[in-house]
């Protein structure tokens, strides 16, 4: 089994003329069939790993599956409440007050109000630009953490593979994009647009991490801490690095999948052209976040990339949103 190795890409805001050509297509194709994921400045360097199974593939304390495994604590408000003021749009970060609950699964989501912000940037690649505005003009709501292993199991998930790395709360990988997306079905959720997705993330204020513009090693899970395997969801260590709406390891552990069918010449952003069609075989599906393999860039909230939606890697999770 293939590896993906953290990305080492200069950033470069150059932006190609045109569609998909031939020649890009075939190269991509190659490489995709070859590798099962695509970087946008070269190919991916990959590297073999053994499959760790059982208690040995275990850094973290295994947590039984009713342990909570976040300690954020959002502004408790009631409901209705937080859904009046999700229907105003937030200006900024930092007028939002955190809110979570749990649906009748059991999971915790974070609401998110309506709201604009600027999604791409043109500091990093070219699948970022042209910038744009991306509104929002209802609220949603997303997974506070990664879908954990202990939830996937208590709610009946199936999926082909086992995980690489063996514990109730860390986070599901190995999982390909039919099997999350139908995960996130069974739960009456589905998974986020890569819009709602960087929103979630980033923000009115468009951060270049869900934490701020600055990078803060201890805040994610990524090359230089993780010790190449996936780490607890929500730690009381990453908590700094929660989101404006209190999402937690939306930079890094594991990369997570987008409902959005990928294309280099695909911004502006627009959900209705097709991109979104979850019923379409013909794309590559987008992931975001980076993993505990990538470097520190790969982890910025515009950042981007796709694969196969047959794929599973061990640093590719999900979470949901409703």
């Amino acid at each position: 089994m293939k590896l993906f190795e953290p990305h080492r890409r200069t950033p470069t805001p150059i932006r190609t003329q045109g569609g998909w050509g031939a020649v890009v297509g075939i190269m991509v194709v190659l490489v995709v069939a070859a590798v099962g994921g695509v970087n946008r400045s070269r190919p991916p360097i990959v590297d073999a790993m053994p499959v760790l199974q059982g208690t040995d593939a275990v850094r973290d304390p295994v947590q039984p599956a009713d342990t909570p495994t976040s300690t954020a604590t959002p502004i408790p408000l009631d409901l209705a409440a937080a859904l009046q003021r999700a229907h105003v749009p937030a200006l900024t970060n930092n007028s939002w007050q955190p809110f979570t609950t749990a649906f009748a699964d059991g999971v915790p989501m974070m609401l998110v109000p309506m709201g604009c912000f600027t999604m791409g940037s043109e500091a990093g690649f070219i699948d970022e630009i042209p910038v744009a505005k991306q509104c929002f003009t209802a609220p949603f709501w997303i997974d506070q953490t990664e879908v954990t292993q202990a939830d996937f199991a208590r709610l009946g998930g199936r999926k082909v593979r086992e995980n690489g790395f063996s514990g109730y709360a860390r986070p599901m990988e190995r999982i390909t994009w039919f099997e999350a997306l139908a995960f996130c079905r069974a739960r009456d959720a589905r998974l986020p647009t890569e819009a709602e997705w960087e929103y979630a993330a980033r923000g009115p204020d468009g951060l270049i991490y869900p934490w701020g513009d600055d990078f803060v090693a201890d805040n994610g899970v990524y090359q230089s801490n993780a010790d190449r395997q996936t780490a607890t969801v929500g730690e009381a260590v990453r908590t700094a690095g929660a989101s404006w709406v209190g999402a937690l390891d939306m930079s890094g552990n594991v990369w997570e999948w987008t409902s959005t069918i990928y294309g280099y010449d695909a911004y502006p952003y627009d959900a209705a052209d097709g991109r979104e069609d979850v019923n379409r075989t013909d794309g590559f599906r987008t992931f975001r976040g980076g993993s505990f393999l990538n470097v520190a860039d790969d982890l910025r909230a515009a950042n981007r990339d796709f694969t196969a939606p047959e794929f599973e890697g061990f640093g590719i999770g999900f979470r949901c949103a409703r």
